[in-house]
């Protein structure tokens, strides 16, 4: 908008002052932009059409398909606020453990497209573009992390700052968790505008909810292995107990100012400890004391930070309670007691926040699927680092800046490697094809000259037959998605590589791939259920994960599980009562769960359908659609249209 300022009736500029003076009356710290000066065309078209995902079932991958360990992973073609828009509409309570993202930095040197057109170090509104990019996509990945999940993005310089600032907007200063430094050059890159050469990126960690964060550990002796330079060898003094072998390292305060009485009440208490019974008590730290003598008192550490008069205790009265076996009381001048906590892997350490090894992420990617489809991948053991910080060995872990598939990679290498590791990934990325492979193209097909110029290629953007191109499977070949993502999954599952590890050897799993499609919006309410009701199978397997194609009638279709366990039921013509009795004959004689989806213009679903239902499928829930989904889908819009 402010670009065409000069436009703008009086009333319009008006309402635009007004607009500016309410976020700066609203949001006293932090990052100020113009979120309405630069319109995105893919938010602009979601205002009008409801995105949502098809299952494209031949572009499917199945290793196995009997073995639940194997369970599906996602690759979703289509842009990121679309894939994450859709996402929200099936999880609205979350559905990703860990998140990782390597977004464009923001260079000027053409890694960032807005609009379709790449942004450069001429473009005034370069950081402006990025931010309003990365908070419509970060606002969403949030809602789909769960309470306990945390998200990590990778980042330069260019604009770490920025991030830094959105970021405490979107998830709170509070759940910031860790800069990690990745040392990923340690020679220095050689252009530099002055000062110390670059050696570094930034890996920026938060979380959901901080009361759900933990200290990360490893073990000392493969980072020592891994990380010689930062991972110096100390040995501690092995103790032994009923229970086995255990180490002293920390005490049981925490030793960070900023627990306290004010921001964790329910972690500042007083302990009283009785060394001939091995009892404990406690008492509020205003409490009277107890009176038996054989009980010692031992109040929490005292806080330095000038303000607060205590720091709380590491664990909670009941994991006290619960876990004594795993404290140890050392008597102080048999006054009172300092209590550290053993630590039963004696091999574990903190994990600190930087990063110096990797591997070599271009050479990787050329061994899988040839050289020079791909800038810059990340390296996978990078990756599988980050992600195996979340103790969940079950974890979903996505990735809506997918490129070239490393966090793909990174899963199924975890899984093969980690006794009991079954974590999936959800993948998305757009399906670029840029200027120089697409020119290859046309002039092989006679649509461009041998010798064709820039001006030429633009030229031909503009033509229909362009538009009716890039509907066409030959421009999807063409596509990072098909050459690079889809193809190095591919090859590691089939064991097809180029050359090295995986020209002979495999990787296990299943992978599912789904598109982004478009409804367009009607400006009845009722209608857009009629109409999405027809379009939310895709989104009901991926929701359900059940895909494989079972059985189908006249507005009715059931699909499986891998293993049949499972059987998923949508049934979207509500108007006949003869095509419903045979939908339910088909599924009388499955073994398993099944869940029925039916179609209904609010969200309770009708009381006759549910009790046939019950007369016939003992072993059946009936749940309404797509009610939810819409609503979800115009809350996103609002938000989106009142913000931007």
């Amino acid at each position: 908008m402010a670009e065409d300022l000069n436009k703008l009736s009086k009333e319009e500029l008006i309402e635009y002052i007004n607009s500016l003076r309410k976020q700066l009356s609203s949001e006293k710290y932090g990052l100020y932009f113009d979120r309405k000066a630069t319109p995105e065309d893919v938010v602009e078209k979601c205002k009008t059409n409801i995105p949502f995902l098809e299952h494209i079932a031949n572009k499917d991958i199945l290793t196995d398909k009997t073995n639940k360990k194997y369970a599906n992973n996602v690759l979703i073609e289509g842009d990121n606020f679309e894939v994450l828009s859709t996402l929200n509409m099936i999880y609205p309570n979350g559905v990703a453990d860990v998140i990782y993202i390597d977004p464009p930095y923001n260079t000027g040197n053409n890694d960032f497209t807005y609009n379709d057109n790449f942004v450069d170090n001429s473009d005034s509104y370069r950081h402006t573009k990025w931010l309003n990019f990365m908070e419509k996509r970060l606002k969403l990945a949030k809602e789909l992390l769960k309470d306990e999940g945390m998200i990590f993005i990778s980042i330069d310089d260019n604009e770490f700052a920025q991030l830094k600032l959105l970021c405490d907007a979107i998830f709170g200063n509070q759940n910031y968790l860790t800069d990690f430094i990745w040392i990923n050059n340690l020679k220095g890159r050689q252009i530099s505008v002055g000062g110390a050469v670059k050696t570094y990126e930034h890996i920026i960690l938060y979380c959901k909810d901080v009361q759900y964060a933990y200290t990360f550990s490893g073990n000392i002796k493969e980072l020592q292995g891994d990380m010689p330079l930062i991972y110096k060898s100390k040995e501690y003094e092995p103790y032994e107990d009923e229970r086995g072998k255990y180490i002293i390292k920390n005490e049981l305060y925490n030793t960070n100012s900023a627990f306290n009485e004010e921001t964790r009440p329910n972690l500042v208490f007083n302990i009283w400890y009785n060394s001939n019974t091995d009892e404990i008590k406690f008492t509020n730290i205003n409490e009277e004391d107890i009176s038996d003598l054989d009980y010692i008192k031992i109040t929490p550490h005292r806080n330095a930070d000038g303000e607060h008069l205590y720091h709380a205790w590491r664990w909670s009265k009941e994991k006290i309670i619960n876990e004594q076996y795993n404290l140890l009381f050392q008597d102080i001048d048999g006054k009172t007691y300092k209590i550290f906590t053993k630590i039963r892997d004696i091999y574990s350490t903190n994990i600190k926040d930087i990063i110096t090894d990797s591997t070599n992420g271009n050479s990787e990617l050329n061994d899988i699927i040839g050289k020079g489809l791909f800038s810059y991948p990340k390296p996978v053991k990078l990756i599988k680092r980050l992600i195996s910080f979340s103790e969940n060995k079950n974890s979903v872990v996505l990735d809506f800046f997918a490129g070239s598939g490393t966090t793909a990679q990174a899963v199924l290498e975890l899984n093969k490697e980690q006794e009991d590791s079954n974590r999936t990934f959800i993948i998305t990325t757009l399906n670029e094809v840029s200027d120089a492979v697409l020119t290859t193209y046309l002039r092989t097909e006679g649509l461009l000259p041998q010798k064709s110029t820039k001006k030429q290629l633009s030229s031909y953007k503009l033509s229909n037959e362009y538009q009716q191109l890039i509907k066409s499977d030959d421009y999807f070949d063409l596509g990072i998605i098909n050459r690079v993502t889809y193809e190095r999954i591919k090859r590691i599952l089939n064991g097809t590589a180029k050359k090295g590890k995986y020209n002979s050897t495999s990787l296990t799993g299943n992978l599912r791939f789904f598109r982004t499609r478009h409804l367009e919006s009607a400006s009845s309410k009722d209608q857009n259920k009629y109409n999405l009701v027809e379009k939310v199978n895709g989104l009901l397997c991926f929701l359900e994960d059940s895909y494989d194609e079972f059985d189908k009638g006249n507005g009715w279709t059931i699909y499986s599980s891998n293993d049949k366990s499972r059987y998923l039921g949508i049934f979207t013509d509500y108007f006949s009562e003869n095509e419903f009795s045979c939908f339910l004959n088909h599924l009388k004689d499955v073994k398993g769960e099944i869940i029925i989806y039916s179609f209904s213009l609010d969200n309770n679903v009708d009381k006759n359908i549910e009790e046939i239902v019950e007369e016939n499928l003992s072993n059946a829930i009936v749940k309404a659609i797509p009610t939810k989904i819409y609503e979800i889908y115009r809350k996103i819009i609002d938000d989106v249209k009142r913000d931007y």
